[in-house]
């Protein structure tokens, strides 16, 4: 039976989804609250990764936590996230998605404005050299202050091909994605409403 597009994206989107969902449920939210660190008037956390943790060249590797301004009147006063490996000058992986719920924040600091504090960002790390690495998470304030917090992981040098339950997804040079489940690929048509990019 020949699936359309739409059915083959939202079966995609469910692996996916479950993966995340998996990956959100172990990461434990309030166990670094009372270890947030900052300098000036900003707090950061990172909840993941945690310190020795593996990096896999094409493996989603999550990063994430929380991020706020103290004093703050009006939401977190946050304005970004940015993360860099290895050099917090440079090698940037990219800029986090800011806003992410964290009630838990907000009520352990009793500060409602920060419930949307959390941040993530969702890497795949490609030529990653083995050995010791040093993800730098970098928070900036809308009044200019800076702090950064550093996580010790390292690189087996490894590349991961992808699995059921954790596929990867490659773009096939603007005509299409393929769907690597570490065993026969699948290939999904690009469709001509698709986004520039994706």
């Amino acid at each position: 039976m020949k699936r359309t597009f739409a059915e083959m994206v939202a079966k995609v989107a469910l692996f996916v989804g479950i993966g995340l969902c998996a990956l959100g449920s172990v990461i434990p939210h309030t166990e670094g609250l009372a270890n947030a660190q900052g300098t000036s008037s900003i707090m950061l956390d990172v909840d993941a990764p945690v310190g020795g943790a593996t990096i896999a060249n094409g493996q989603r590797f999550f990063i994430g936590g929380w991020a706020a301004v103290q004093g703050s009147t009006q939401g977190n006063g946050i304005t970004s996230v940015e993360i860099y490996l290895d050099n917090p000058q440079g090698s940037r992986i990219g800029v986090a998605r800011l806003g992410i719920e964290r009630p838990d924040v907000a009520r352990t600091f009793s500060q409602p404005g920060w419930a949307n504090s959390g941040f993530n960002l969702d890497w795949v790390p490609r030529n990653v050299a083995q050995g010791p690495h040093t993800i730098y998470v970098v928070a900036r304030s809308a009044n200019g202050d800076v702090t950064q917090q550093m996580v010790q992981v390292s690189s087996c040098g490894c590349v991961d091909t992808g699995s059921f339950t954790n596929p990867r997804i490659n773009n096939v040079s603007g005509v299409g994605y393929e769907l690597d489940t570490g065993g026969p690929g699948v290939f999904l048509e690009r469709r001509p409403d698709d986004p520039p990019g994706r």
